[in-house]
């Protein structure tokens, strides 16, 4: 490669170039090389990290980069990672997981990954206000793999749309929460839906509200036709 060809080549021709020939690396003008250049270029050929310059790296090269080379996390600049970077790396490299500013994951973004990831040892380095983020069915997850954190789950706060998903997904090793549940606040349908999948809580159940408000009698004797003796004609 002729002098004036090299000094004519952009930051992503040299990325091309280096990973089809690793051997021009003695040519190269690394300035040209933008944050995005060198997360192309570390990817395949990360034996030219002694020669980046980091801090051209954005939130979301680190995060690509990281995906496929976790090596390189001492290298980053954290403050740089927003909370869309943040889930895209706790599903791909969760063993980062005590880096991460938590603040910056919203609810949503947080059941994601957990609906993705339920049994990452993350969980454990959530700080304790964060375990209110959990809905019902991450719980019922969450519990499975970690049963050790019965005392964050015991301080939660359930819906009852939340205690329906627990009870329904969790099966019978969750079934010992039950006692906490607030009965009275499930509604017809909540009881159709738990019932339909997990009989033998009939005992808690307001069958007078069910025999006048539930449309559902055929779907849930169908479900679970044992049942039938609790209705009323």
């Amino acid at each position: 490669m002729s002098k004036v060809v090299h000094e004519k080549m952009s930051g992503g021709q040299w990325v091309a170039a280096l990973r089809k020939d690793p051997t021009l690396a003695g040519k190269c003008e690394w300035e040209k090389l933008s944050g995005d250049d060198w997360r192309r270029l570390l990817k395949d050929c990360p034996q030219f990290a002694d020669k980046c310059d980091w801090i051209k790296l954005s939130g979301k090269n680190w995060q690509r980069l990281l995906a496929t080379h976790p090596q390189f996390a001492s290298r980053c600049d954290w403050d740089k990672l927003d909370g869309e970077d943040w889930e895209g790396l706790l599903i791909s490299q969760p063993q980062i997981c005590d880096k991460c500013n938590w603040d910056l994951l919203d609810d949503e973004a947080w059941n994601r990954i957990l609906a993705k990831r339920p049994w990452l040892k993350m969980v454990q380095y959530a700080v304790a206000r964060k375990w209110n983020k959990l809905d019902g069915c991450h719980w019922a997850m969450v519990l499975k793999i970690f049963p050790s954190l019965r005392k964050q789950f015991c301080q939660a706060r359930l819906s009852s749309s939340d205690w329906c998903f627990f009870l329904t997904n969790g099966g019978p090793e969750v079934f010992r929460f039950a006692e906490r549940c607030d009965w009275s606040a499930f509604g017809v349908g909540e009881w159709v839906w738990l019932l339909a999948k997990c009989p033998q809580f009939a005992d808690k159940c307001d069958w007078n509200m069910m025999n006048k408000k539930c449309p559902d009698w055929d779907y849930l004797l169908t479900a679970q036709p044992q049942l039938a003796k609790y209705r009323k004609s």
